[in-house]
């Protein structure tokens, strides 16, 4: 074990943080018509009481303006989703979810249908946070569907959990 101090190449440091498998998120609300979505692979529960969750999010993000005021939805991809996770990582806003099949609630929160949990939310706060912002966020309803297991981004690729 070869420990480094601080400053860490960015190269490095990224190839650190991969070391760490996450589940993959998508963000989705429809605003003034137009379908808004955005994966996040940096999310953690916070608390039960109040229900409260933190996504990170690129201060650079262009889908986070426009995605943050009102109701989102959340689905936690399922492991056959690794294709979808790729198109709502990038692309034009405007066409990450052709061709994707989603139920869109009332409020405009919008869920990825094959995903392995929902919820509908709402943003409380951010923080600055380095380059990232911590948005909190309150859930206001959740859903399972225990039989999909969850996608998992690990080392710049993804994969899927396989019990041992």
């Amino acid at each position: 074990m070869d420990l480094r101090d601080a400053p860490f190449e960015h190269t490095a440091l990224r190839a650190f943080y991969g070391h760490v498998p996450s589940a993959v998120l998508a963000l989705a609300a429809e605003r003034s018509g137009e379908r808004i979505v955005m994966a996040v692979s940096s999310f953690t529960t916070v608390s039960l009481a109040p229900p409260l969750l933190t996504v990170s999010i690129r201060r650079e993000s262009e889908t986070w303006p426009a995605l943050r005021e009102g109701r989102i939805g959340g689905s936690l991809l399922g492991s056959e989703q690794a294709e979808l996770a790729r198109a709502i990582a990038s692309g034009p806003m405007q066409q990450r979810l052709d061709n994707v099949p989603v139920v869109t609630a009332d409020s405009g929160a919008i869920f990825m249908a094959g995903a392995t949990s929902w919820f509908e939310g709402e943003l409380v706060e951010e923080f600055p946070a380095g380059d990232h912002l911590l948005a909190l966020i309150r859930l206001q309803a959740i859903a399972q569907e225990p039989s999909v297991p969850p996608l998992i981004f690990h080392r710049s690729v993804f994969g899927a959990v396989h019990a041992v």
